[in-house]
């Protein structure tokens, strides 16, 4: 008596609906990047190391806090944080 094989169970990460998710995650990511430069590109002068780090920091967290409000998600602890983070800037620059 011959037992019948186990039918190979489908990959689920190949539905197409999950495939277009990751694709769109990707778009996402790549469209927040673009923003996050053009942030960056906006302090007026080169920027330093540590600059880079405080300004990308900075335009990733009002990137993110665009992209909760966008999807009619609650922003205000991410839009603190770009007041503290502002503030640590000017502070740091009048030093």
């Amino acid at each position: 008596m011959t037992t019948p094989s186990p039918s190979p169970t489908p990959d689920k990460t190949q539905h197409p609906r999950l495939l277009r998710g990751k694709a769109r995650m990707r778009e996402i990511a790549a469209e927040d990047a673009a923003k996050r430069q053009r942030l960056v590109a906006e302090l007026g002068r080169p920027a330093g190391a540590v600059d880079r780090v405080s300004a990308e920091t900075l335009a990733a967290t009002v990137v993110r806090a665009d992209r909760l409000r966008m999807n009619g998600r609650d922003d205000l602890e991410e839009r603190r944080l770009v007041v503290q983070l502002q503030s640590v800037g000017s502070e740091a620059g009048a030093g």
